[in-house]
């Protein structure tokens, strides 16, 4: 069984494929599947989720644009959109899997009570209104009355950039 697992290097995509069909085909149980590969049951057990899990997930996976553990980690968050949300930001930007960890961890614990009803309990959140913000947008220099505020990434050189362009623009609508 493991004999092709042994003389190719196999992407934990193609092997959690094999294990399942294992699974549906014959009837094998993780157990039976570790123990017939050498394996331990967590190896076999994440090959599972992962192709249980978000495809676009298990495809970066396989094409490994992200790592096993990355993989396995998104799959632990509440919605498809913040999964494939995040699975972008990781490939954008790059992300550990203690980066990936801390993201779930804070999308699991941000609002514990969000959609639970507690006897006894009200959502702390039941009243809250956002406060207004009023800011100058750093890129057009318009005054702004909103509740939401955009981060935008840049680096110090094109923050600088904008920021001067933006005077030059002030400049020249002073001028007429």
């Amino acid at each position: 069984m493991d004999e092709n697992f042994k003389r190719e290097d196999v992407n934990p995509y193609d092997e959690g494929k094999y294990y399942q069909r294992l699974v549906d085909e014959l009837g094998l149980t993780a157990k039976d599947i570790a123990e017939a590969t050498n394996r331990s049951m967590g190896y076999i057990h994440a090959r599972l989720d992962l192709i249980s899990g978000e495809a676009t997930i298990a495809s970066a996976v396989q094409d490994g644009i992200i790592g096993l553990g990355v993989g396995l980690q998104l799959n632990k968050l509440p919605t498809p959109e913040k999964r494939v949300f995040y699975l972008q930001y990781a490939i954008d930007y790059g992300a550990t899997l203690r980066l990936v960890e801390q993201w779930v961890r804070n999308e699991l614990t941000s609002h514990p009570w969000e959609g639970q009803e507690v006897v006894g309990v009200t959502n702390p959140l039941a009243d809250f209104q956002p406060s207004t913000l009023q800011y100058e947008c750093e890129v057009c220099g318009e005054m702004l009355v909103t509740n939401e505020v955009y981060t935008i990434r840049s680096s110090a050189n094109c923050k600088a950039n904008i920021l001067s362009m933006r005077q030059i623009l002030k400049e020249q609508e002073k001028k007429g």
